[in-house]
């Protein structure tokens, strides 16, 4: 699976992910590089990038997760879409 953290300022959210998810790639990237990535993510961790219908449109995600608390930076609208 692959899971895109839409930004590389986390550095402990990639360690604890590769920690519990050996099997899967990990993908942190700085937000000019997200549109690289959005086609092949499984899974899109917001970390603190908005993330809205340009970037749902843009992937086959399946799931939006944030790492720890909230989803304010989620279009839920474009989501449930």
């Amino acid at each position: 699976m692959n899971i895109l953290i839409c930004s590389d300022g986390f550095p402990a959210v990639v360690i604890s992910l590769q920690k519990y998810l050996p099997s899967d790639d990990i993908i942190p990237s700085a937000i000019p590089d997200l549109p690289l990535h959005l086609p092949n993510a499984d899974v899109i961790i917001p970390a603190m990038h908005r993330v809205g219908p340009d970037v749902m449109d843009a992937t086959r995600a399946r799931l939006i997760n944030q790492f720890g608390i909230g989803l304010e930076g989620v279009d839920i609208d474009a989501a449930t879409d």
